[in-house]
């Protein structure tokens, strides 16, 4: 390639108040001043004269100025800083490495462990949504512009208004169970603390026609159709009265506190009872005839 020597320009000229030299790059082997060639300019102002495109201004404060679509462009601030809106790599597919931090392909890539040192990390193209540990060992994160969650030493937390929702909650040691604000669920169980209790409105059989099952007391069907068993209470089959007195082993292996009897079909239209001396065997009714009844006893 012909040309490209370095030469002194024959003039000088003065910008902001310092004498400056510019030198030409020359673009053929002719040694004659060529008025298109860049030029490299220094002085201590910021650069303002019309120099050819590709020339540089080097500024004794040393900031580095090029010319570009004939204006003046900054391409090295203070202390040495790269002043650009673009940087694209210079190999195919390398990416640009910064003091070890590698940017490439809109990833970013640490070589060793990356410090945000307590900045926000932004997530989201509107800057809404982020985490952030500007607090010493508490992580916060923000959705939609609130805090939602916070992470704190061997705990997740769900800011008022936040929920966690999941299908599935596993125990983390095994045979542990999972507790949820003191009440134990572990193995298909649920176990409440000292002196607890559980509050509801409906409590509802799981397998159909299987009732639900309280302490030994099935409560199904509805008390006036379905089965009652207890140590201590006792509900019969269906008894016809016969207008006299009728014996009814009741199983509770001691002579009952109370007893009473429950019309089951009153299709007589009238239903009358007395009651006689229970023991620890049988109770004692005496039902109007025809009436159907069950007797209920407790011990």
């Amino acid at each position: 390639m012909a040309g490209f020597l370095r030469r002194y320009l024959s003039n000088a000229a003065s910008l902001g108040g310092a004498l400056v030299q510019r030198l030409g790059i020359a673009i053929s082997d002719d040694y004659a001043d060529d008025a298109s060639a860049p030029t490299i300019t220094a002085g201590s102002g910021a650069p303002s004269a019309s120099e050819n495109n590709g020339s540089l201004y080097l500024r004794t404060s040393g900031l580095i100025y090029r010319r570009v679509g004939g204006a003046w462009e900054q391409v090295i601030g203070a202390a040495g800083t790269l002043v650009a809106d673009t940087i694209s790599e210079l190999t195919s597919a390398a990416g640009v490495t910064v003091d070890g931090v590698l940017l490439k392909d809109g990833g970013v890539t640490f070589a060793g462990t990356g410090d945000l040192n307590g900045n926000e990390l932004i997530l989201d193209a509107d800057a809404d949504t982020s985490i952030t540990a500007d607090t010493d060992d508490e992580i916060d994160i923000r959705v939609s512009g609130a805090d939602d969650f916070k992470i704190l030493a061997n705990t997740f937390r769900a800011l008022s208004g936040s929920a966690i929702e999941t299908n599935t909650i596993n125990e983390t040691t095994a045979a542990a169970g999972v507790t949820v604000d003191g009440v134990l669920l572990k193995d298909n169980s649920v176990t409440v603390g000292t002196a607890g209790q559980v509050v509801t409105d409906t409590i509802a059989e799981k397998t159909a026609a299987a009732g639900v099952t309280i302490d030994g007391v099935l409560l199904k069907d509805g008390v006036n159709r379905g089965t009652l068993y207890s140590s201590n209470v006792f509900l019969s089959a269906e008894i016809t009265g016969n207008g006299g007195s009728q014996d009814t082993a009741h199983g509770l292996g001691a002579t009952p506190v109370l007893v009473f009897a429950i019309p089951s079909d009153l299709t007589g239209g009238a239903f009358t009872v007395a009651y006689g001396a229970h023991d620890a065997t049988n109770t004692k009714t005496t039902v109007t005839t025809g009436e159907k009844y069950r007797v209920v006893a407790f011990k």
